[in-house]
């Protein structure tokens, strides 16, 4: 018959998926769970293969969840459980009318017959717009933040500014990285400086990839990132928004090479690493070479943050002319 689980965890990606799959499988340990894993990248034969009457707890992405539903491999009716994993991403990837589809036409009980909970980086209008079909209006809790500002205060993260002279700034690079133990994102902000400062750090002996918005859809972008995370390659430049839904466990220190445009940029920046209750570092250098506005950024941020605000950031700040920040 039909697979029938009682907890379904929908993500948007297999990175989410793979994800949830460790954690699944540490959490059953030992006791009668029974878990299953449905995502785009396997055959649907596959699929089906890994579901049988005793799955009780259902990992997928949505397309491949509609894919066992139309088949008659699956039935939500006895979903109890329902876990959207980076709900924000799963709109932004076009999923909003599978999970309208999902929520309204296909037998899952409704919310005040299951539990519901939901992971996101931001509560988008999208979102909100959803969560009346998801969630009991008189349940909803929110557990973060939400203006990007206040997303900045990571009490498990050491934020730091760090002063690097514009002719040295690749050496400076290169001496925090010596000093650094654990997996290592830096971020620039241009594709051209990516490819150009892996160059560099591999230049200095480290193992060093790169990915950004033209490498991210090519073939080694699993490899590259795999390697980070292994810690074959341990240190992986990169530009903002690449790694969106990327799920990297165990980062220890972002750098961001390049300041961050906004403080929206820099709170996603930061979402990398401090988590699961782990401590992490976000070092951001500023240089003479960066502008005012810049310069201001990062003490705002800094400030928000509870870090110290070094002085001479005042003076980069104090005796230059002022333009506008963007948050």
């Amino acid at each position: 018959g039909a697979c029938r689980p009682c907890a379904l965890v929908l993500v948007p990606t297999r990175e989410h998926a793979a994800t949830a799959l460790r954690e699944a499988a540490g959490l059953s340990e030992g006791s009668s769970l029974r878990y299953a894993l449905a995502f785009g990248a396997q055959s649907i034969e596959e699929s089906v293969r890994g579901l049988s009457s005793e799955t009780t707890l259902l990992i997928a992405t949505p397309t491949r969840l509609l894919d066992l539903l139309d088949r008659g491999s699956l039935k939500l009716d006895g979903v109890r459980s329902l876990i959207l994993v980076a709900a924000d991403a799963l709109l932004d990837l076009g999923f909003d009318s599978h999970l309208r589809y999902l929520m309204e036409d296909v037998g899952i009980p409704p919310p005040n017959e299951r539990q519901t909970a939901l992971t996101c980086v931001t509560m988008t209008s999208a979102l909100k717009a959803l969560t009346p079909r998801l969630l009991r209006s008189s349940h909803v809790t929110v557990t973060g933040p939400l203006p990007a500002l206040v997303a900045c205060h990571r009490p498990l993260v050491m934020q730091q500014a760090i002063f690097a002279d514009a002719r040295s700034k690749q050496q400076v690079l290169a001496e925090l990285l010596r000093n650094e133990q654990g997996l290592t994102l830096v971020f620039v902000n241009t594709r051209r400086q990516c490819e150009m400062l892996q160059f560099s750090i591999k230049e200095e002996g480290f193992e060093a990839g790169a990915l950004h918005g033209e490498r991210a859809k090519t073939k080694d972008r699993d490899a590259t990132i795999s390697a980070f995370v292994n810690g074959k390659a341990p240190v992986l430049v990169t530009t903002d928004g690449t790694l969106r839904f990327v799920d990297l466990p165990n980062v220890h220190t972002i750098i961001s090479y390049d300041a961050p445009p906004s403080a929206g940029v820099y709170a996603e920046r930061l979402s990398y690493t401090g988590c699961g209750g782990h401590t992490g570092k976000a070092l951001t250098l500023v240089s003479d070479a960066s502008s005012v506005d810049e310069a201001l950024l990062v003490k705002s941020l800094l400030i928000k943050s509870g870090s110290e605000c070094p002085r001479w950031l005042d003076g980069l700040i104090n005796f230059r002319p002022a333009g506008s920040i963007i948050l």
